[in-house]
């Protein structure tokens, strides 16, 4: 005798097709959570390196406003100096 197993015994059609819609409703929106994750990492990323850009930079400006201000006096005393 041949044993036949049937995979809808005890479960409608319907309710194992609705089922199946919602898996793949879901898969669907695990692939697309996991697409922004990636996203959002590498954005991350950007920020973090533009980040360390503008604290470069605003090093450099604080460097070149001290410089500024050594060459301002430099120069007022020059001109002390030079005057009659």
């Amino acid at each position: 005798t041949a044993l036949v197993l049937n995979e809808n015994v005890g479960v409608p059609n319907k309710e194992l097709e609705a089922a199946k819609v919602k898996i793949a409703k879901l898969d669907a929106a695990n692939r697309e959570l996991g697409n922004q994750v990636v996203d959002l990492k590498g954005k991350t990323e950007n920020f973090a390196a533009l980040q360390g850009d503008v604290n470069r930079l605003n090093l450099q400006v604080t460097e070149l406003e001290g410089q500024k201000k050594e060459l301002k006096e430099g120069l007022e005393k020059l001109r002390k100096d030079m005057a009659p």
